[in-house]
C-alpha cells in the first residue's frame, strides 16, 4: 500500500518550509518535482536542501 499519510506529511512540511511539491500517481503516492529549465544554481540548491531535511524528519 502506498505511503499516502507519510506523502501528506511531507507536502506539508514542505510547504511549510516554503517548497511546493506536487503529488501525482493513481493513489496520489509520487512526488513530481517540476524544476523549470532556466533555475539559478544556488535556488536549486535551496530547495533540495529543504526536500532533504523535510525527508529527513520522516524518518
Amino acid at each position: 500500500e502506498p505511503g499516502t499519510r507519510q506523502l501528506a506529511d511531507l507536502l506539508a512540511s514542505a510547504r511549510d518550509a516554503g517548497l511546493l511539491l506536487m503529488p501525482s500517481g493513481k493513489a496520489r503516492h509520487i512526488i513530481r518535482l517540476l524544476i523549470p529549465l532556466t533555475i539559478e544554481p544556488d535556488v536549486l540548491h535551496e530547495g533540495l536542501d529543504i526536500f532533504e531535511r523535510c525527508l529527513a524528519a520522516l524518518a
